[in-house]
């Protein structure tokens, strides 16, 4: 029997996700706004902010969906990532984005499919929410050590987040002059 409140759970992170990605996508059709540079925010401009989540976002994509579902559980979250979950918050200069995540190139012109590419994949997961939610295989983020199917969607709507307030800052810190 599916417990009613992890599914409940996995549903609210992936529509909240869903949500996200959408924001994202036409956050990214502002090509202007893209180039905006904030060093006292981060040392990336919004477009990498942007870039750096598409490029994690495929990367856990990828490890969701080649995921074996009924494949045994290979570890649990560190501390720091069992802290992420729970406060569903991650500080700000604290930890540095994997190689394959950095934004070392950035075509604006794609970025907006690339995201929206992301979101329907996302999407199409969706479809497997209970399989989902039960699944005990885990995936390995690099810092944050093993999560489960349902945790590593929570934690990417977290990231999501975490780097939507960054870009809100370097724009807010932009036309402040600053």
């Amino acid at each position: 029997m599916m417990d009613a409140s992890r599914l409940r759970t996995t549903r609210r992170d992936t529509d909240t996700l869903l949500t996200q990605l959408s924001s994202l996508a036409e956050m990214a059709k502002e090509r202007s706004a893209l180039d905006v540079r904030a060093p006292s925010v981060s040392d990336w401009s919004v477009g990498e902010q942007l870039e750096h989540l598409r490029r994690s976002d495929a990367t856990i994509l990828d490890a969701l969906t080649s995921l074996d579902i009924d494949g045994p559980r290979q570890g649990s979250p560190t501390l720091a990532g069992r802290l992420v979950l729970f406060t569903r918050y991650i500080p700000r200069g604290i930890g540095r984005a994997p190689g394959a995540t950095q934004p070392l190139e950035v075509d604006l012109d794609s970025l907006p499919r690339g995201l929206a590419d992301v979101r329907q994949g996302f999407a199409a997961l969706a479809s497997d929410l209970e399989r989902l939610a039960l699944c005990r295989a885990t995936i390995r983020h690099p810092a944050l050590g093993h999560f489960t199917a349902a945790q590593m969607l929570a934690f990417t709507g977290i990231h999501h987040h975490h780097h939507h307030k960054i870009i809100n800052d370097i724009r807010r810190s932009n036309e402040q002059g600053l």
